[in-house]
């Protein structure tokens, strides 16, 4: 009798954890997947903002892990990628890519495509696709920092 007790305690205690897991995984993982912010700053030229976005990204991702992948002066475009630990669902390294174009008085900064790997001895196993919705939450919260900074530095703010 006891060890009927045990098991299904057991049981009702996995499919709880099981029912939890699956309930934080997104349906729509588009719906999640990117965000996109424009910041309007009046009077600076597309160089002037190009010039300004270029020595906010130097100043704020410092680590050998986020790199600027195609740069375009003329047509005021960045593409960059950087990782940061994180946190949700377990402790994992995500890395993102983010877009920014700068023209006609305008930075347009987009976040998608957010994939995690979890660290294995120093090195990190293969990236995956974010499926978990608190994954993405945590992607979001981080995204919305790293724009208001961007803002902030823009407007001079900071």
């Amino acid at each position: 009798m006891k060890k009927s007790i045990i098991i299904l305690s057991i049981l009702v205690i996995v499919s709880l954890f099981a029912s939890c897991a699956s309930s934080d995984i997104a349906k729509n993982p588009d719906e999640w997947n990117n965000i996109t912010r424009t910041i309007t700053i009046t009077g600076k030229t597309q160089a002037e903002l190009y010039d300004s976005v270029n020595e906010w990204l130097v100043g704020g991702f410092v680590s050998a892990e986020g790199v600027i992948q195609y740069q375009n002066a003329e047509m005021g475009k960045i593409v960059g990628k950087y990782t940061y630990p994180a946190r949700k669902p377990t402790k994992t390294v995500a890395r993102q890519v983010m877009h920014i174009t700068a023209r006609n008085e305008k930075v347009i900064i987009k976040f998608y495509n957010p994939e995690r790997a979890i660290p294995k001895f120093g090195k990190q196993t293969d990236w995956k696709p974010t499926i978990y919705i608190s994954a993405f939450e945590e992607a979001h919260k981080d995204w919305n920092l790293i724009m208001d900074d961007l803002e902030a530095h823009l407007k001079g703010v900071k």
